[in-house]
């Protein structure tokens, strides 16, 4: 997307960009930040030089509407058409982007007023009637992606999914590793539009403000991170290349080489996570949900449990999908939040009273308790419930409703057997 935003070609640029972040909002609703700005992007490019970017915006706005109509209908069928998530695209943001296209692509008519200000008032309207469009569609999405989880669910299990959090909830390693070198990149940017001639200084401009976007977007979700230093790597190569030809240009063969080297060393990905690590002696925070603890996962562990007859588990989310793809069992949940109500049940087993997890364990018709002790996500039920149904069966104390069985093989597994 952002060698399409350097194209010189208007029409080709904006296609490419277009289809470039539809593919990337069927592939995750975390492009629709970027995305935002890159419409802003373009859109202050029109208002700038109307006449030469009308052509890319129309082509840029058209494509990423029709385009992700497109993927989704071909992705999803029109079977989905009458359901809405709040998380991924659907009808309500497909009806959203269509209604941005009209408005924007309004804007780029050649009107008899002409003026800045006519076309800046109709992208403002155009914006106000997109977010007006997806309010209407989606009330119950607002700006949180997974506002629609339960309380129980967003606690217990999304709010310890650390890499969907902001850095400011995450340990110091990892914030440096976020954005200390989207950072770099960004002064890297600055010294690039200093240093550049009058006509590639747009293209700095263009380069700095996706990455400032896309730092901005991974301080409010660390995974975002990735597309940071992504793009990163262009603004440090603005300081890499003098302090290279600098290297190169001694007349030693050892400060050329060893210069060179330590040149893209200084300035690579992962200086500022290196330096940090050498210098901070800091220790992660030791609470439960960052422990790094032994788990019980592996093929040959799972297909161990083959020992048991074919029989429907209680286990740990995290657990769920490797009892499914290596077993003949079957489990509630795991941790995809389109069966939400099933993790609830999961979750409220493990951190309930013994009453409670028993109603849901016949509800479910369970056979077997399957849990790794080791795991993570158990020392969080733990923590959360300190005398929850999991609390006491971890410390010996099972009700006579239950049978302990011994795992087959070494596998790590504590078992239990419901009895009837």
């Amino acid at each position: 997307m952002l060698l399409a935003a350097f194209d010189r070609r208007p029409r080709r640029s904006g296609v490419a960009g277009g289809l470039c972040l539809a593919l990337w909002l069927q592939i995750s609703l975390e492009g629709l930040p970027f995305s935002v700005v890159a419409a802003a992007l373009y859109a202050i490019r029109l208002l700038l030089a109307p006449d030469e970017e009308a052509k890319r915006f129309r082509a840029f706005i058209a494509t990423l509407a029709l385009v992700s109509l497109a993927l989704f209908l071909v992705a999803h069928g029109f079977s989905a058409w009458g359901k809405v998530y709040c998380d991924a695209v659907s009808p309500a943001q497909l009806a959203a982007l269509g209604v941005a296209a009209i408005g924007c692509i309004a804007a780029t008519l050649p009107l008899p007023a002409r003026r800045f200000g006519t076309r800046l008032a109709m992208l403002g309207a155009a914006a106000i009637a997109t977010a007006a469009a997806y309010r209407l569609v989606a009330p119950q999405c607002g700006l949180d992606a997974f506002g629609q989880l339960d309380p129980v669910v967003r606690t217990l299990w999304y709010d310890h999914i650390l890499e969907g959090l902001p850095l400011w909830r995450q340990a110091p390693d990892v914030v440096v590793g976020g954005i200390g070198y989207p950072l770099v990149g960004l002064v890297g940017a600055w010294v690039g539009w200093r240093f550049a001639s009058p006509e590639i200084r747009p293209l700095w401009t263009i380069c700095g403000a996706l990455l400032l976007a896309a730092t901005i977007v991974a301080v409010l979700v660390q995974r975002a991170g990735a597309v940071a230093n992504a793009l990163a790597v262009i603004g440090a190569m603005a300081m890499i290349l003098p302090l290279l030809r600098r290297a190169q240009g001694s007349r030693h063969m050892l400060v050329r080489v060893f210069g060179s080297v330590l040149a893209i060393l200084a300035l690579a990905p992962p200086m500022p996570a290196i330096v940090y690590a050498a210098f901070s002696g800091a220790e992660k925070p030791a609470d439960a949900t960052q422990k790094t603890m032994k788990a019980c996962g592996g093929s040959e562990q799972f297909r161990q449990l083959d020992a048991l007859p074919p029989s429907r588990l209680m286990t740990s989310l995290d657990m769920g999908p490797g009892i499914v793809h290596e077993t003949r069992h079957s489990v509630v949940a795991s941790s995809h939040h389109r069966n939400q109500w099933a993790m609830k049940d999961e979750l409220l087993t493990f951190t309930g009273t013994e009453a409670m997890a028993h109603a849901i364990l016949l509800k479910h018709r369970i056979d077997y308790i399957v849990v790794c002790p080791d795991l993570t996500e158990m020392a969080v039920y733990a923590a959360t419930a300190p005398h929850g149904f999991w609390s006491q069966l971890h410390a010996g104390r099972a009700p006579a409703w239950l049978e302990p069985v011994r795992p087959p093989g070494d596998t790590g597994f504590a078992i239990w057997k419901l009895r009837r």
